[in-house]
């Protein structure tokens, strides 16, 4: 996980249905001058191609977008 000046985390999503998994899970982006969370496929994980999610996150008065992907993958 990262932080960065224009986004409050940058970060790899979650397998899809795996409740369980805490890599990303209870964050809040918080007046960030920016992006909430940026969140991409894991790289390592051949599955997120076709799916990847982010469970329990807040964000909120952020300056831009809460949560942001423009990754391709069939389903976020």
């Amino acid at each position: 996980m990262a932080v960065a000046p224009y986004a409050g985390f940058v970060v790899p999503g979650n397998d899809c249905d795996m409740k369980d998994e805490t890599s990303f899970f209870q964050n809040v982006a918080h007046s960030i001058d920016g992006v909430g969370a940026v969140v991409y496929p894991h790289a390592g994980k051949s599955s997120q191609s076709e799916c990847y999610e982010v469970n329990s996150f807040t964000a909120y008065k952020n300056k831009r977008e809460g949560l942001w992907g423009a990754f391709t993958t069939q389903k976020f």
